[in-house]
């Protein structure tokens, strides 16, 4: 009941708050059988990427129209792609629809409105970082300290739990807009609200 009625104090979205706090109630080990927790912290990966997608405005000279489709590209992680084609297919009455494609740097780059860059791409991700600097594309990594190196949003592990931190310097350079929503639940890097 305390929930529902801060949830109405912010604003904060019904569903956008239960994808959050599913997220944040299910904890996931590290130990153990190695496929299950790698599966179900794909699946929260997921469930947050969509959100902050649904959750971000693109500036008016590149904004997909309401219920045009939004291009999300994936650099690395196939299990990662096949989760969010998988929530993709079943969001259609969302306003948000999603396309979701595996990615090889640099071309699928000049097409994405959104980008997700696994760890395994990390070698990399200095030249990516250069490469997308000016365009309006949100970058989303698992890779540590990715939000620091001027990445947009970073999803990481934090007592066994998948949380996020948001460069709102990065995001706001390239004419984004996240919502205060998101802000609200996540760490923010760089300027403040």
């Amino acid at each position: 009941m305390f929930l529902l009625y801060w949830m109405n104090q912010r604003g904060v979205s019904f569903l956008f708050a239960c994808a959050c706090l599913c997220a944040w109630l299910l904890p996931f080990t590290l130990l153990g059988a190695e496929q299950q927790p790698i599966a179900l912290e794909d699946e929260l990966k997921a469930v947050y990427i969509f959100n902050f997608i649904r959750f971000t405005d693109w500036p008016d000279s590149v904004s997909p129209a309401s219920g045009q489709t939004i291009r999300l590209s994936i650099l690395g992680n196939h299990t990662l792609r096949k989760k969010l084609k998988k929530i993709a297919s079943k969001q259609a009455s969302l306003s948000v629809k999603l396309d979701v494609h595996s990615c090889a740097m640099p071309a699928c780059v000049e097409q994405s409105d959104a980008l997700f860059i696994d760890e395994s791409e990390g070698e990399t991700l200095k030249k990516t970082l250069i490469m997308l600097q000016d365009k309006p594309i949100l970058t989303v990594s698992d890779i540590p300290g990715f939000a620091d190196q001027g990445g947009m949003i970073e999803l990481k592990r934090q007592h066994k739990r998948v949380v996020f931190r948001i460069n709102l310097q990065a995001i706001k350079k390239v004419g984004l807009y996240v919502s205060a929503q998101l802000l609200q639940l996540g760490e923010i890097v760089g300027e403040k609200p």
